[in-house]
């Protein structure tokens, strides 16, 4: 169940410091059934470190086929330059333990110090000019809040490589504010609707394949953010084979 840990993702909110903790969580739904539980925690960050955790946890009936949970930390250090961050994952999938701490820089490709696969998969060799400059998969979430903090849109493209995988992610502004509860009470013009596409990689060419949850032809995480949440996500649309996984953030 690592479909967050594949989709949402580049570097964090440099100049952005949280001054106390603060929670947002999602309940996601395979149409009516119960099917996993996300937050975003930003811990009151340090005069040295700024943290964000991410916990994810399957739910229901999925949960009987896939018990499913992980924590990853993202920390960066205030003072560093160019900008670098580590990126700590430990999860259990189906009673096989995972962890991954992964040391990222702008500059220079990412350094694995620790990865254990509940596959038992080795990671990737990196490629010094390929990986140059890759970011953890979650980190594009935090990238595109600080791009909507600062009014700018969330278009752009990142390259991702998380120790297992190397794919580029597509992410497009959407104009329409569509599939948005209507029992949300949101001013006009307060929600910002953004595509994320996954592309991977494979030698000098690009093309698409399956990345689970995902199928091969339509590779994509629709997100809402919304300006009353401080540009934090309100709404998620999963495309997935077998339907679309939805979450609401918990209140609003």
């Amino acid at each position: 169940m690592k479909f967050f840990t594949h989709v949402i993702f580049v570097f964090f909110l440099f100049s952005f410091q949280m001054a106390f903790s603060s929670e947002y969580k999602y309940n996601f739904f395979w149409y009516s059934l119960p099917f996993a539980i996300f937050s975003i925690e930003y811990s009151e960050s340090t005069e040295k470190d700024f943290i964000v955790k991410f916990n994810i946890a399957t739910e229901g009936p999925f949960k009987i086929y896939r018990n499913y949970t992980s924590e990853i930390t993202i920390i960066r250090n205030q003072h560093n330059y160019p900008p670098s961050w580590s990126y700590e994952l430990k999860g259990i999938d189906r009673g096989q333990p995972e962890k991954k701490s992964i040391f990222y820089s702008l500059e220079e490709p990412p350094i694995i110090r620790e990865f254990i696969d509940d596959r038992g998969v080795e990671p990737m060799i990196i490629d010094s000019l390929k990986d140059k400059g890759s970011f953890d998969p979650l980190s594009v979430y935090l990238d595109i809040v600080k791009k909507l903090r600062e009014n700018i849109d969330c278009n752009g493209v990142y390259s991702v490589m998380d120790g297992k995988r190397r794919y580029n992610v597509s992410v497009t502004s959407i104009t329409t504010n569509q599939d948005i509860p209507k029992n949300y009470k949101i001013e006009n013009g307060k929600i910002h609707h953004c595509r994320l596409e996954l592309n991977k990689e494979y030698g000098n060419s690009k093309t698409k394949k399956k990345i689970w949850p995902f199928n091969g032809e339509s590779n994509y995480l629709d997100i809402w953010f919304s300006e009353q949440l401080d540009y934090e996500a309100m709404r998620f649309i999963v495309n997935t084979p077998l339907g679309k996984l939805t979450a609401n953030i918990d209140s609003l």
